[in-house]
């Protein structure tokens, strides 16, 4: 295995690091706020749209926070297994995880 590549374990130890509910544990408390702003509830009512919603905004404001709170919502609306989050900051060379993970795309991320 060459450096630039990465073993199906590590890929999963990865996704699994990231979302605890694929083995049925909870979102760590440290993770959520029991406080829920304005953005959460105008999110929720777009949830079973087909459409792709970009958060972006400056460090620190909450953002992670936010994704945490909505995920907790669609685990009590689908499987778990269907929530998939990847936290870019903390996954080391994300462009080559995704494409470990995904080949058939790899010609599309850029």
């Amino acid at each position: 295995m060459s450096e630039s590549s990465i073993s199906d374990t590590e890929i999963l130890r990865i996704l699994y690091s990231h979302n605890p509910w694929w083995a049925n544990r909870p979102i760590p408390k440290s993770k959520l706020k029991d406080f829920k702003r304005r953005d959460y509830y105008k999110i929720i009512q777009q949830l079973d749209r087909d459409t792709i919603l970009a958060m972006i905004g400056a460090r620190r404001v909450g953002k992670t926070t936010l994704l945490y709170q909505l995920i907790e919502e669609l685990l009590e609306r689908t499987d778990s297994k269907n929530i998939l989050f990847l936290n870019k900051v903390k996954t080391k060379n994300l462009l080559l995880f995704l494409k470990a993970w995904y080949p058939s795309h790899a010609d599309v991320m850029v």
